[in-house]
């Protein structure tokens, strides 16, 4: 996929939401050259993550989930010769990312100030846990702290009174949405840059990525003046927006307007007796006796299987979908016919099966390299930015690069 083409993005970050950026901005076609220190590389490299350890000689999944389809230069930055190094690769680069906090980047000298003294248009984009302002903005954060707890994720999925909030159901989970929305403000950066010729700053934060997903219940709270907003119980209203257990322990879910869809779906399941129900009938009638419809309508699936209710759904027109496990979702076929995973390998041979990035171009399906090896590309990114081979040994032997 070449939409960004020609475009060059450096990437000087490490965890998830920046990385992440950067390799959709990759997937469209940038050139992303991950900086990493020398010493250690990024520390997504390392480490088990839910019972996952990284194989040996190899990086940890979730640095070629977060890094792949990049080229690696391993830059010193707090070397006056690394960081001059990264400075020169600055000249030729379109966007620079970074997830360094305020104070990092002040004493690192790689501030907006100090990038756009070496390239005056550069696209900066940066993301921070809580904003650029306020008492928390130089405070560092997470998906689970400022993404899932303070934006009001965690509450709003636990049961009333709960002993401990409900955890985060996997890692980098408010990395990923926030990641998408820096490289798609990278992209209105560019598109405003392309127009007026004018560099930008495009933050981001996981708190604002958090209240974006949670805008529809802050909304209705400050509606109507609680500090507390959770889905209504079952059958308040909606009888067929609930998930229903199957026989075999499994769930579906329905999401239907019952104005629309109750003739569709009671032909479906085999119950058409249930149109000419008086408490049933019209939408009035099942509004009023949900708690009922619900009691039919969940007595009615827990006859049959998962399988067999998918196929028998399929046949209405109301919308449904199974309740899945995630490692059912490689081989679903509407994943596969999509194209939304695609396979890699990495260093040590491994197959990765990573998820495509949530948008298409034409239909396009994607194709992407591994994450780079620690490193792998110092020498040819330095060659691209004027350096000659005498003096990339010698940054070699003074300890600014890997």
């Amino acid at each position: 996929m070449d939409l960004l083409k020609g475009y060059r993005v450096l990437d000087v970050s490490t965890h998830g939401v920046v990385p992440i950026a950067g390799s959709i901005l990759g997937a469209w076609g940038a050139d992303v050259i991950k900086v990493e220190d020398p010493e250690h590389g990024d520390l997504m490299r390392g480490g088990t993550v839910w019972g996952v350890p990284p194989p040996e000689g190899g990086s940890c999944h979730l640095y070629h989930i977060f890094n792949h389809g990049k080229r690696s230069a391993a830059i010193n930055l707090k070397h006056e010769h690394g960081r001059e190094a990264l400075l020169r690769l600055t000249e030729s680069s379109d966007v620079f990312l970074t997830s360094f906090l305020p104070r990092v980047r002040k004493r690192l000298r790689i501030d907006v100030d100090d990038i756009r003294a070496r390239r005056g248009d550069i696209v900066y984009g940066r993301n921070s846990g809580r904003g650029t302002s306020g008492p928390f903005a130089d405070l560092g954060g997470f998906d689970a702290t400022s993404f899932w707890s303070r934006a009001g994720l965690a509450m709003a999925t636990s049961p009333p009174d709960p002993s401990v909030p409900t955890a985060m159901p996997a890692p980098a989970f408010g990395d990923s949405q926030t990641g998408f929305a820096l490289a798609s403000g990278v992209v209105a950066g560019l598109l405003h840059r392309e127009r007026t010729g004018k560099g930008m700053v495009i933050d981001t934060s996981l708190l604002n990525t958090g209240m974006w997903a949670m805008q529809t219940a802050i909304v209705a709270a400050t509606m109507l003046g609680t500090e507390d907003m959770r889905r209504p119980p079952r059958g308040s209203g909606a009888p067929l927006v609930n998930s229903f257990g199957t026989k075999d322990g499994r769930f579906v879910h329905l999401c239907m307007d019952q104005q629309h869809y109750w003739p569709s779906f009671c032909d479906a399941v085999g119950r058409p007796d249930w149109k000419e129900d008086p408490r049933l009938a019209t939408h009035e009638a099942r509004e009023e006796n949900s708690d009922y419809c619900v009691q039919l309508v969940e007595e009615l699936l827990a006859t049959r299987t998962l399988a067999e209710w998918s196929d028998v759904l399929a046949g209405q027109r109301g919308p449904f979908d199974p309740v899945q496990k995630v490692g059912e979702l490689a081989a679903d076929p509407q994943v596969v016919a999509n194209g939304y995973m695609t396979d890699i390998e990495d260093e040590v041979g491994r197959t990765l099966s990573l998820v495509t990035p949530p948008v298409q171009f034409d239909g396009a399906r994607y194709e992407t390299r591994r994450a780079p090896d620690h490193g792998a590309h110092t020498d040819e990114v330095l060659v691209e930015a004027g350096y000659n081979m005498d003096e990339i040994i010698q940054l070699k032997i003074d300890g600014a690069i890997l």
